[in-house]
């Protein structure tokens, strides 16, 4: 088995190439080759595991242009929710192995202990989980095969990290922590896109959000720091939001 050290990815790089070769596709009319999508990922030396998680990757589903003649909703959600392409996708959850707890316990103790195939085992018994945290993330502004997208990325590097570490942990917190982080930040990414009052209100939508979860997670209202960590914004801005939200809410 190779050295740990030797498989470890940049995982800048590696993010940053995953998402430079989905807006390849975007923009092709043919689909990529499986060798035309690893030539990106050549310099990284994947091994054959992580090979196999990279086509898999770009097997999720994608914007269809059809859904572009769709007429708007009032959320934007249902046009989405109803492409071709996430159809197919959620058939396919669907059909993937479903694990006891005992079962998956036991795939965690084999990815700590380095075995690499577990990593595409936990992130298929995952997918079911992504979907359900992107549901709830959707907007008008922000497809849901997008979040889908960002939240499988963070569990894939999420799992690359736990393989190999010998050390146990709260695996169900810590994967679901690395999932919702990248769906917070592409979202938060996309709101900065926004010009005027809509980045505003998409901003103190987020933080709302965010505070909410955070407050359930914590058992207690998170500090400016944690929710400044949550959601990548700078304390000073955050700060305004809050007043914002509090202001919206008369408290």
């Amino acid at each position: 088995m190779p050295d740990r050290g030797e498989i470890m990815l940049d995982r800048v790089k590696f993010t940053e190439t995953l998402q430079l070769v989905a807006e390849v596709m975007k923009t092709t009319s043919e689909p990529m080759e499986r060798e035309e999508i690893l030539g990106y990922f050549k310099e990284m030396e994947l091994t054959r595991e992580q090979e196999e998680m990279v086509i898999a990757y770009y097997e999720q589903p994608r914007e269809d242009p059809a859904a572009s003649d769709l007429t708007e909703s009032d959320n934007g959600y249902e046009e989405v929710g109803n492409s071709q392409i996430l159809q197919m996708y959620l058939e396919e959850i669907e059909s993937l192995p479903k694990y006891t707890e005992q079962e998956e316990n036991a795939l965690y103790a084999r990815l700590i202990a380095g075995e690499e195939v577990v990593v595409k085992l936990l992130s298929d018994c995952w997918l079911p989980r992504v979907l359900e945290l992107a549901e709830k993330r959707a907007t008008a502004k922000v497809s849901l095969e997008d979040v889908i997208q960002e939240g499988n990325i963070g569990l894939f590097l999420k799992l690359e990290e736990l393989l190999g570490c010998e050390e146990t942990t709260d695996f169900q917190k810590e994967i679901s922590d690395a999932v919702e982080e990248a769906m917070w930040s592409y979202i938060a990414e996309s709101g900065l896109e926004e010009d005027g009052n809509h980045t505003v209100l998409g901003k103190a939508a987020l933080v709302s959000e965010a505070k909410n979860q955070l407050t359930g997670e914590l058992d207690r209202e998170p500090t400016v720091k944690e929710l400044a960590e949550y959601t990548k914004m700078d304390e000073e801005e955050l700060q305004g939001i809050l007043e914002l939200v509090r202001g919206t809410s008369g408290k």
